[in-house]
């Protein structure tokens, strides 16, 4: 009983998205999360229908830290056709799709996870990237917009968003936002360049 409880407070410490903010801690808290329910045999063990979509929703996170995407969204499916409106799980095949250069399942996976959360951050943001690369710029400048409204220290979106700006060549905000990257977070090199850029 204390080795199951251990286990589910893995899995709970582990359950957030593949994403773009911490995904080394999020990777090392999923592997360790697996691992232990993998060592316990959690799926033999736990009949329960919630715990084996969570031991399919780790295994495929643990997949895609190794860049077999293909496998983890296998797994993704599986955890789906168990919990179909888990917006996690909709979101990982989103960042699954997105790996393998998929753009139009991925828009569709991640339009599911509004579908149900509003305001899933990590949803909003991903599609900014993906229309950014699309050059849909209005779209993107949306997506970017709105994650920076849920989560306003998302130094990744605002760069992403200033990068918008200055395709838009609206200079102004695209300063404004490339000094607010800079200012959550120093190390994003490519702030101080695009900045300089800008300047030239």
């Amino acid at each position: 009983m204390k080795r199951m409880c251990i286990i589910i407070l893995l899995l709970l410490v582990a359950s957030c998205g593949l994403t773009t903010v911490r995904p080394k801690l999020q990777m090392s808290l999923s592997a360790a999360a697996f691992i232990a329910a993998r060592n316990a045999k959690a799926q033999e063990l736990a009949p329960n229908l919630y715990r084996k979509a969570e031991y399919y929703y780790l295994k495929a996170k643990s997949y895609y830290r190794r860049k077999y995407f293909d496998k983890a969204k296998k797994l993704l499916y599986k955890a789906l056709e168990i919990q179909p409106k888990n917006v996690n799980v909709l979101n990982n095949l989103g960042t699954a799709y997105k790996a393998l250069g998929n753009d139009k399942e991925a828009i569709n996976y991640y339009s599911k996870v509004l579908q149900i959360d509003l305001n899933h951050v990590n949803a909003h943001y991903n599609l900014g990237i993906i229309y950014h690369k699309l050059k849909e710029l209005e779209k993107a400048k949306n997506y970017f917009q709105k994650t920076v409204e849920i989560q306003n220290n998302y130094a990744l979106a605002f760069f992403g968003l200033a990068n918008v700006y200055g395709d838009l060549k609206n200079f102004e905000k695209a300063v404004s936002c490339y000094q607010k990257t800079i200012e959550l977070n120093p190390k994003i090199i490519g702030a101080y360049n695009n900045l300089g850029l800008v300047f030239r």
